[in-house]
């Protein structure tokens, strides 16, 4: 099996549509809105439980919620599989993002591996998980997206705008 620069783009284009998409809710709540997380108080509620580079220079995170809930004991459970079986690739990384917006806490992890199942080419693998901080439970999409009075079309499209302005200015 050799090299194939045209099945290469298309798989570039399909992870790179996969991440714009999950990011449309992540980022697009906060550009929508105009606000910013407030760094100091998101550790509250966030923290780097471990850090591991591989022998390859890949450095992977593992993050663990500080809320009280069965939703987030449920959580911190997946994310920490997650990430040890990141650990246990040697082409692999785990990584996360996170935002404090309204009292919602959103984290969105990463993990991308290669494989020689997918001819070698990355696997991202993108879960995103919103909390609502008075109860720590989990919301869904739809109850993010009805709290902040937004569409999709309407993230999508200021988020959109963002890339459009951000590629311009390069």
């Amino acid at each position: 099996m050799g090299f194939n620069i045209e099945e290469s783009k298309k798989y570039i284009i399909i992870i790179g549509s996969l991440i714009i998409i999950t990011l449309i809710l992540f980022v697009g709540v906060s550009v929508f809105n105009g606000s910013s997380s407030n760094n100091t108080t998101i550790k509250e509620y966030v923290s780097l439980d471990n850090e591991h580079t591989s022998t390859l220079g890949f450095t992977s995170q593992l993050p663990i919620i500080n809320l009280d809930s069965t939703d987030v004991d449920r959580v911190n459970t997946i994310i920490e599989s997650d990430y040890y079986r990141a650990l246990s690739l040697e082409d692999a990384i785990f990584s996360y993002n996170y935002s404090l917006n309204n009292n919602y806490l959103s984290l969105v992890t990463y993990f991308v591996y290669v494989d020689d199942k997918n001819n070698n080419y990355p696997n991202v693998e993108i879960k995103t998980y919103n909390f609502y901080l008075d109860t720590g439970n989990l919301v869904s999409d739809k109850e993010l997206l009805d709290h902040f009075s937004v569409t999709l079309d309407d993230i999508s499209n200021t988020f959109r705008d963002q890339l459009n302005k951000y590629y311009e200015e390069e």
